[in-house]
């Protein structure tokens, strides 16, 4: 939903819409979702690599886990 609602956003406000570079690609933790949105992309497309994304942070956060 919030995918959605932020390709909305800029597409509602055009020419206005402004995005702040480094703090929206630091808290989504990718430039990703941002080049996504400016390519057009849809919601589909651009969550289509999260599950592999997901699979592979597992993968590399297994080895600090406290308790699996």
């Amino acid at each position: 939903v919030a995918v959605a609602m932020l390709i909305e956003a800029r597409r509602l406000s055009g020419d206005r819409w402004d995005w702040r570079v480094a703090h929206f690609d630091r808290l989504s933790g990718t430039d990703d979702l941002r080049l996504g949105i400016e390519a057009g992309q849809s919601v589909d497309e651009i969550t289509a690599g999260w599950p592999d994304q997901l699979t592979a942070f597992e993968a590399l956060r297994s080895p600090y886990l406290i308790y699996p």
